[in-house]
């Protein structure tokens, strides 16, 4: 039983990261960059600052286009 559980709290956990990682691709595609920000963890959030997570996302965007 025990094992189960296990199994099935892992299966939350790596549906959630798909979950995720599709939103954030989803977001990136229509550039919404300030939906992508608010995908990132608050301490990540915080250290980064908006202002430079949006300058970040514009140099990956500016980098896939080359």
């Amino acid at each position: 039983m025990l094992n189960g559980i296990a199994i099935y709290e892992g299966y939350e956990a790596r549906l959630a990261a798909r979950l995720m990682v599709l939103r954030y691709y989803e977001d990136f595609q229509a550039g919404d960059d300030e939906s992508i920000y608010e995908l990132l963890h608050p301490e990540t959030q915080e250290k980064l600052g908006k202002e430079n997570a949006m300058a970040w996302m514009e140099q990956i965007r500016e980098t896939i286009e080359l």
